[in-house]
């Protein structure tokens, strides 16, 4: 088997990788089955889940004993193709033995927590954003005219969901799913500001385009990377490929099954506008990390690299970070400096692009996106970075 090493330890046990890091969700788990058995047959996971289910019974009475927490299978990853099909788990140290020892078993993660990224901060009221992607060099000459208005593009806002109600999103909003907490309303405000970004009437880059609220994190801002996958999981399902974009301002640290769900989503033709955040390499966090991911760094008014803004490989282009208006929950507007607010920006550049072309594949979209860019612009880089500013203009 291969397997990647990153920051995160990983310890082999018995049959299957297990994939341990800091920030764990207690007695949580995500099994992979491996991508060989799960192209054998649609009902790959259907039947591994009967097995588990007659290994749950056995073990039923001993878990309850130890922690009083009911053994149980908390989500099912079945739209990802053969990149990533398999659930996520509570389960005890014997239930855990026995997945390990399957056969069809690829690799178990010990599940993690997410956060939505890069600390945002209140800061002084501004619009300069929009301003500054649709034209190649500063001064800034206060207009915004991209080159599309994203009219038949959904973004799926992956998040703490969208307060749809916002009069700033003309009904083009929606609250699709959750996986956290227990209704899709968000209740921290960081989503509807990342959705606003996207598409808002006035703070938007793609202002027609329509926003879908996917709940992975709660009011408090934290969520788990078993929810993160299963929202990946239901966009997948749900999204028209090559008309869809994902926005993700969320991350944790390096996870394997993470970076194989937005992999296994990004190979529908569903693309993925990533944060880079700001915990040092871009390249040992998810889902910034992963192969599949288009990530953004943040950038500041003067084409500054953002102080607070990871940089490296991993990082595809920049976009505005600092002092971004938009949305907020309860029909609010805020102002937050942020790499959460780079990604959304990107989101609507991609919805600006999907509006007016179509493409056989993600990867030939992100190269369209990076050929329209701005190259050269941003300072205070080092020299492994890319350096291109999204750009949007006609």
């Amino acid at each position: 088997m291969n397997f990647l090493k990153p920051a995160s330890l990983l310890i082999l046990l018995s049959s299957a990788l297990v994939t341990k890091s800091q920030g764990l969700v207690e007695n949580q788990y995500i099994v992979k089955i491996k991508s060989e058995v799960a192209a054998l047959t649609t009902d790959v996971l259907d039947s591994h889940l009967s097995w588990l289910d007659g290994v749950l019974a056995k073990h039923a009475d001993e878990f309850n004993s130890q922690s009083g927490v009911k053994s149980a299978v908390l989500h099912k990853y079945e739209n990802l193709g053969t990149s990533f099909t398999g659930y996520a788990i509570k389960a005890s140290e014997s239930v855990l033995e026995e997945i390990k020892q399957n056969s069809q078993v690829e690799y178990v993660e010990a599940d993690s927590i997410a956060t939505a990224l890069g600390n945002p901060t209140p800061t002084a009221t501004a619009i300069w954003n929009l301003d500054r992607i649709d034209q190649r060099d500063l001064p800034l000459n206060g207009v915004f005219r991209p080159s599309s208005n994203g009219d038949g593009v959904t973004v799926y806002v992956v998040d703490t969901g969208i307060y749809a109600a916002h009069p700033q999103f003309e009904g083009r909003a929606s609250e699709g799913a959750f996986f956290v907490e227990n209704d899709a309303t968000d209740g921290n405000g960081h989503g509807t500001h990342c959705a606003g970004t996207v598409a808002g009437k006035d703070y938007g880059v793609a202002k027609k385009a329509n926003v879908v609220g996917v709940k992975v994190l709660g009011a408090n801002g934290s969520g788990s990377f078993s929810g993160v996958i299963a929202g990946i999981n239901w966009v997948a399902d749900k999204a028209v490929p090559g008309k869809s974009v994902a926005s993700l301002s969320i991350g944790g640290s390096k996870s394997q099954a993470v970076d194989d769900a937005v992999n296994g989503a990004v190979a529908k033709n569903i693309l993925f506008s990533v944060a880079s955040g700001g915990s040092g390499n871009v390249c040992n966090t998810s889902p910034a990390g992963a192969s599949g991911a288009f990530t953004s760094a943040a950038s500041d008014i003067n084409d500054k690299k953002a102080p607070f803004s990871d940089v490296g490989p991993c990082v595809k282009i920049f976009a505005p970070g600092t002092n971004i208006n938009s949305t907020w929950i309860n029909s609010g507007v805020k102002t937050l400096s942020g790499t959460s607010m780079a990604a959304p920006h990107v989101a609507g550049g991609f919805a600006t692009l999907l509006s007016q072309q179509n493409f056989a594949s993600a990867q030939a979209a992100y190269s369209a996106l990076l050929a329209k860019s701005t190259p050269g612009k941003i300072t205070g880089l080092p020299p492994n970075s890319p350096n291109f500013l999204l750009y949007v203009g006609a």
